[in-house]
């Protein structure tokens, strides 16, 4: 982009250096007409001489400049053409090629030789050789319209001469120079950047407080010299307006020069036409420009890249947030569960004491029982063994005891149980309730046998099958009933480890509820962090990246295809008349108005 600046920098530095250099030319191409007269003028001999067996060259350089007279509001009056050859060989004839009429020598005695309609000869005496003519059937392609203004009302030349008022001259410059150029394989229309160079001096006694558009004052030897430049129709072809970096630049295609004037009187204007100012312009500064213009578009994709990878990535975090509120509602479900388990086992864990007392006493008891009977000899129908009677009785009176102590510890039991059914794991409640159960009716009904055993035992004396009988079921009850002590102590130590183990679920899933409370929490700051990102890089990627990829994006390209047009266009154009293509050539057009006075 800098060095795409630097050429539009660079051309308008050369109009302003060529201004002076275009001031110095004027002058010095005036003095030329003036001495032309003194110089001698040789033609071309009278008789055709051929001359197509000698040795000759062309030049290698040829200067022309078209001078134009005009009337005083530009309109061509005349046209002479001044070609200059030089770098030429010696000891060759000077060759050259030109649609030039009337060829006068204007710089020494060579003379010259036709041969055919635009071929000439040239006698080689070791100098430059300078000469003109005029042209036939051509107009120039570049030339000036000059308005005059007095007061605010447009008038004829002669009208405002010896006027005095508010004076307004504008210079509207023409480019006809339309041609097609060849950039890059393609073919492009544009013109021949011409630099516009106006000179008019006033009289600084008639013209106070002189004003340039376009342009800028000089005093030079008492006089107001106004100068005023344009590249006429180039600002056009570039459309400088529509690309950013150069939109606020003017290349207009006018000058106006405002005064107060005293008496109207102006000796002439002198505008010079001059090409060549791209073709000092390197290829490489282009180049550079266009290796700009892919950076630039790789920085815009890249840019778009990010722009859809965060718009990506926090729609993948959105969605992953429906997992995540999925997860924190499980982990709280979880927790809530667990709770409910170690509640539950703590209930049946503290009942446990007493289900294994009960179960101890209903054990002891029968175990005492089972003692006694087991004293008592039933083959001794006469038995009245006063002390085993004794034992018996009061081993059933406390057997009566433990069986109530029992049945109260059951039914408690069986209550805890059955209200906390199904709520520990891996444990069949219902059946250990049946179990409960028939164990509460086994100890009732032993409970009965021990309140009726001391009438009994009376009449056991005469019933020894029947104590027989007994002693066989109370030492089977006592068995089951060890088994059965033997099994509550295990199943209530299986209680208290599942209570110690869904205690510790419970703390881990609180625990594992609390850290998802936090991971949403956080996971919901990140999501703002995210959102602020991708909004972040939208704008920097709309306001910052599009901006500079904008100004070096099209727009530029297009506009450096645009001077590249202009430099071929100014590279090719050489001469007005003619020149040899492989000359170094170059042309400028002087348009000089005549005096209003």
């Amino acid at each position: 982009m800098k060095n795409l600046k630097n050429v539009v920098a660079y051309l308008l530095i050369l109009v302003l250096a060529l201004s002076f250099a275009g001031c110095s030319k004027e002058n010095s191409s005036n003095k030329d007409v003036k001495e032309e007269s003194k110089s001698s003028k040789v033609s071309s001999t009278e008789e055709t001489k051929d001359v197509s067996g000698m040795a000759a060259a062309f030049a290698e350089e040829k200067e022309e400049t078209v001078n134009v007279k005009a009337d005083s509001k530009g309109t061509a009056k005349s046209i002479t053409v001044a070609e200059s050859l030089s770098g030429v060989e010696e000891n060759k004839l000077i060759k050259d090629v030109t649609e030039l009429k009337d060829i006068m020598n204007t710089g020494g005695d060579e003379e010259f030789y036709e041969q055919g309609d635009s071929l000439i000869y040239w006698e080689n005496h070791g100098a430059d050789i300078e000469y003109e003519g005029n042209v036939e059937g051509k107009d120039v392609p570049v030339g000036v319209n000059i308005t005059y203004k007095l007061d605010g009302k447009e008038c004829e030349p002669e009208d405002i001469a010896g006027k005095s008022g508010k004076m307004e001259i504008r210079f509207d410059y023409v480019n006809d120079t339309e041609v097609k150029t060849n950039v890059k394989g393609k073919e492009y229309k544009t013109v021949v950047p011409f630099v516009a160079l106006t000179m008019v001096p006033l009289d600084s006694d008639r013209f106070k407080h002189v004003e340039v558009e376009n342009g800028k004052i000089m005093k030079m030897s008492g006089s107001t010299v106004a100068i005023g430049y344009s590249l006429p129709k180039v600002g056009k072809t570039l459309n400088l307006k529509d690309w950013e970096l150069t939109k606020d630049l003017k290349l207009e295609d006018y000058i106006t020069i405002k005064a107060d004037v005293t008496d109207f009187k102006l000796d002439y204007t002198a505008t010079i036409f001059s090409n060549g100012l791209l073709k000092e312009v390197e290829e490489e500064t282009f180049d550079d420009g266009d290796d700009m213009k892919e950076n630039m578009d790789d920085l815009g994709d890249a840019s778009d890249e990010l722009v859809d990878g965060t718009g990506k990535l926090y729609s993948g975090a959105d969605k992953f947030g429906g997992y995540l509120d999925e997860y924190i509602k499980g982990a709280k479900d979880l927790s809530k569960g667990a709770k409910a388990l170690s509640d539950g086992t703590k209930k049946l864990d503290s009942n446990g004491g007493k289900l294994v007392k009960g179960s101890k006493a209903l054990r002891d008891g029968l175990k005492t029982l089972n003692t006694s009977l087991a004293a008592i000899d039933t083959s001794d129908s006469d038995n009245s063994d006063s002390d085993a009677n004794a034992g018996l009785s009061k081993a059933l009176k406390s057997l009566g005891s433990d069986a109530t102590k029992l049945n109260e510890g059951l039914t408690e039991l069986s209550k805890a149980v059955a209200k906390e059914t199904g709520k520990v794991p891996d444990f069949d409640a219902s059946k250990v309730n049946s179990a409960l159960n028939d164990m509460q009716t086994q100890a009732g009904i032993v409970g009965k046998y021990s309140e009726g055993m001391s009438e009994q035992l009376k009449e056991m004396a005469s019933l020894p099958s029947t104590l027989k009988e007994l002693k066989s079921g109370v030492s089977a009850l006592y068995t089951g009933s060890d088994q059965l002590y033997t099994g509550i102590k295990a199943y209530t130590g299986g209680v208290n480890k599942v209570y110690k183990g869904s205690k510790q679920i419970a703390k881990g899933t609180k625990m594992f509820s609390s850290s998802g409370n936090k991971l949403g929490s956080g996971y919901d700051t990140m999501l703002v962090g995210m959102l602020a990102l991708k909004n972040g890089f939208k704008t920097f990627n709309d306001d910052g990246i599009d901006a500079i990829t904008s100004i070096a994006g099209e727009d530029m390209a297009n506009t450096l295809i645009k001077l590249r047009a202009l430099r071929e266009a100014d590279i090719d154009y050489k001469s007005f008349t003619k020149c040899d293509p492989k000359q170094k050539s170059s042309v400028k057009f002087v348009i000089e108005t005549e005096e209003i006075k």
